[in-house]
């Protein structure tokens, strides 16, 4: 009996390290990276890993064999799902987010994607993805235009970048040669 169980927690921890390598290599073929943005008020960032495009097709329909197929849920970059923080009330294309972190998954499209802003956090994992997330806690689904690049981008990539306004900001997706802007407006600076 004591040899069966010893046996037993051995090869649950054999699982346990085995799962931990799995993760870290993982996270060395697309690193994690994260896009932070500050002012006097506010802060905001936004932590994401960056898969590579290694010849492959990223977006595009199952049958052409994409591996992000349009229309299907998409955890919006590697390993972890992309998770945004924000210290004070924001709105993400109009829609209001209350200060708080957050997952976020994508359903891309040919021409337009749906970004969504999940109240649960920690998802990971490339199991069926639209099995993990779990739409019913949605605080808030968008939908914004994808464009196409001139030139292609190897490594999935998040920019925040400061509009002219200064309580602007556009959230930017790229990978391949598509990419997606996303408006987002924050509490403004101290003068």
């Amino acid at each position: 009996m004591k040899h069966t169980t010893i046996l037993g927690i051995l090869m649950c921890l054999l699982a346990i390290m085995s799962c931990e390598q799995v993760k870290e290599q993982a996270y060395k073929m697309s690193p994690m990276d994260t896009v932070k943005y500050e002012n006097d008020l506010f802060s905001l960032q936004i932590t994401y890993g960056r898969p590579f495009k290694k010849d492959r097709l990223i977006f595009g329909t199952k049958e052409e064999g994409a591996l992000v197929p349009y229309g299907e849920i998409w955890r919006t970059g590697a390993n972890d799902a992309t998770e945004i923080m924000v210290t004070k009330d924001i709105t993400i294309n109009g829609q209001p987010v209350p200060e708080g972190k957050y997952s976020v998954y994508t359903i891309p499209g040919e021409r337009d994607w749906t970004v969504a802003i999940n109240k649960k956090i920690g998802y990971w994992g490339k199991s069926p993805v639209s099995e993990v997330f779990e739409p019913e806690q949605d605080l808030l689904r968008v939908q914004v235009p994808s464009q196409q690049l001139a030139k292609t981008m190897d490594q999935f990539t998040m920019t925040v970048v400061p509009s002219t306004s200064a309580n602007k900001l556009t959230w930017v997706m790229s990978w391949d040669k598509t990419q997606v802007r996303i408006p987002m407006q924050i509490p403004a600076a101290n003068n």
